[in-house]
């Protein structure tokens, strides 16, 4: 009786923690919205634009807002294609080892993936070794995922 009390424990606790991890994924609003409700495919043909929450889509525990059912449907076929790199936390923080929310109006689309950044001072000193951040962020993205906290303030 002990010992199942114990595995029960661990378990619980074990799910808790992939839990919190897991939904510190990506960066959301606090009615978990992401992208400050823009519509992430209209990063890739247009001019960024504020969805609307009548053509939504939730994914990874995260709701993203469209402009129109067109743009909802290729975000549901391909949700990794148009979601923000790193959750959509600031690129350049990621690379410094933080996690700053990333500012939708400070963006970088390349390789066809889009990076958000905290302010334009880190998107200025991203861009000037992009190739370089982005393997850096990659490299430290999965450890900060597992300690989920989000830093406060860049002073960037």
């Amino acid at each position: 009786m002990y010992k199942a009390l114990q595995t029960l424990q661990a378990s619980l606790f074990l799910f808790v923690l992939s839990f919190a991890a897991q939904a510190s994924n990506i960066s959301v609003d606090a009615n978990g919205v992401a992208l400050h409700g823009y519509d992430p495919v209209s990063y890739f043909s247009e001019e960024r634009q504020k969805g609307s929450p009548s053509y939504s889509f939730t994914v990874d525990e995260a709701t993203y807002y469209f402009i129109n059912e067109e743009n909802r449907e290729k975000f549901s076929q391909a949700p990794k294609k148009y979601q923000p790199q790193f959750g959509g936390y600031c690129s350049y923080g990621v690379r410094l080892g933080q996690k700053f929310k990333g500012d939708p109006a400070e963006y970088v689309i390349h390789d066809d993936k889009l990076y958000l950044l905290y302010n334009r001072g880190s998107k200025q000193r991203w861009e000037q070794e992009r190739d370089r951040n982005i393997a850096i962020a990659e490299r430290l993205w999965p450890q900060l995922i597992v300690r989920g906290s989000v830093s406060g303030h860049a002073d960037f």
